[in-house]
Formats: C-alpha cells, structure tokens, sequence
C-alpha cells in the first residue's frame, strides 16, 4: 500500500482460498478520497506478497516478496506509472527476497538552503 498524489493505492497480495492455501492476487486499485470510491487499474506482470513499496518520482516500486502460486520468494522489481496505467520489469534483485521493506528518502545538502532536492538518484541494483 502506498499514495501518490491524492490517492491510496493497494498493490498485490494473496487470496486465502479457503483450505490452507493461497492464490496471488495480480488485481490493484486506487482509493480517491475526494470522490469516495475505489478504480481498479492495470494488474501486476506477476504476483508478489509481503514486499518492500516505494514511490519516487510519481512511480511506484514493488521490490520481491513472495509468490503463493509458486511457494517461493522473488527477485522482481516492477514499477507502475499511474499516468499510462502500466506496469513494466525494471530488473531482477541479485536473490529472491521476501517479507522486506523499502523507502525513499530525501537528503538535503547542509550547504542548499533552498528547501528543494538537488540531486536525485533512481533505483538501481547493486
């Protein structure tokens, strides 16, 4: 789950079927507050549980987790553009990773007095 701009948007997960087993869910959507209701947008390319979000850039990164319909963890960052309602791989992470967290964070140079970033760097793999 993270936000962009003025909207909530809810990114993946699993789907308890039930027994003792669980499906990944590729369906996202956003919540507006201003107009109080839910829009779906463009699926995942593959479904992932338990990952590390991160917006930067008006972006939103989803970064490994796990995989129910495969039973593992998994390598892939994939980001959503909220403009075009797409999806696109960035890169695989060197391991499969699951149940992490990710950030963006924003540091101002002690000699900018400006209140605005100077320099910003994407996401990239080690």
């Amino acid at each position: 789950m993270c936000t962009v701009g003025d909207k909530l948007y809810v990114i993946g997960g699993n789907h308890f079927r039930g027994t003792s087993d669980y499906d990944d869910v590729l369906s996202c959507e956003y919540y507006s507050p201003t107009l109080d209701q839910w829009t779906p947008i463009a699926a995942m390319l593959r479904g992932q549980s338990d990952v590390g979000v991160a917006v930067f850039e008006n972006k939103i990164y989803v970064v490994g987790g796990y995989s129910w319909n495969n039973r593992c963890m998994v390598e892939i960052v994939q980001k959503y553009d909220p403009e075009k309602d797409e999806w696109h791989k960035v890169f695989d992470l060197p391991e499969s990773l699951g149940g992490i967290r990710a950030c963006t964070l924003t540091v101002f140079p002690p000699e900018d007095n400006t209140g605005s970033p100077s320099r910003e760097s994407p996401l990239s793999a080690p």
